[in-house]
């Protein structure tokens, strides 16, 4: 396993999470400053350390054509732990371009306006999604509880659809929080990327 100091990215990666840490246990009702949940603060930054890590570990590189930051988001998303559909999970795909399409892109470039001119610009997705803290985990466990789990229970889709019609995403944060911290662990022991020299990056 690859020690995530001598990486850069995993360092960085390691300070952003730390930061979505505190902020699962948001809101705080007994301090006035601290009364927001921060939820789509949490959804953005775990949106930049996946799409971070997309560009800096795994692919990195795609053939001539492929290489977009939409695509290299979609790659490494594959790479998720990841739930079925029989539990209603969202597919991994689609929840990776839900993810990029819905946040990660318009959030985070033009803070979920319509605007700048682009032509056949796409209907913007943000509006649909309920983001909060646990989704489908039971209220009775609380977050430290969950957090020291070995594994995610499978049963707790982290996207799922809401509605019959399927017109809402919900996401669970403390759910893609523990399956972003686990993708990492996959990959720092992952013995193709230890070969082909992606560890350590420094930038």
């Amino acid at each position: 396993m690859i020690n995530r100091n001598s990486s850069r990215p995993l360092q960085n990666a390691e300070l952003l999470l730390r930061d979505v840490h505190a902020m699962l246990f948001l809101p705080r009702k007994d301090i006035a400053a601290l009364r927001a949940g921060c939820n789509y603060a949490m959804l953005v930054t775990l949106c930049c350390v996946l799409g971070g890590i997309s560009r800096t570990i795994h692919p990195r590189r795609l053939p001539p054509g492929r290489d977009s930051d939409r695509t290299c988001f979609a790659e490494l998303f594959k790479c998720m732990p990841w739930g079925r559909t029989k539990y209603g999970w969202i597919t991994q795909r689609k929840a990776g371009e839900l993810l990029y399409d819905g946040f990660r892109n318009p959030l985070v470039h033009e803070l979920g306006t319509d605007e700048g001119g682009k032509p056949k610009k796409k209907a913007l997705l943000h509006d649909k999604y309920i983001v909060g803290k646990r989704g489908k985990v039971p209220q009775h466990l609380s977050l430290p509880e969950l957090l020291s789990r070995e594994e995610w229970n499978p049963k707790w889709a982290v996207m799922h659809y809401r509605g019959v019609k399927q017109n809402k995403v919900k996401i669970s944060l403390v759910g893609l929080y523990f399956l972003t911290r686990k993708l990492i662990e996959l990959l720092s022991r992952d013995q193709a990327l230890i070969r082909a020299g992606v560890f350590p990056v420094q930038n």
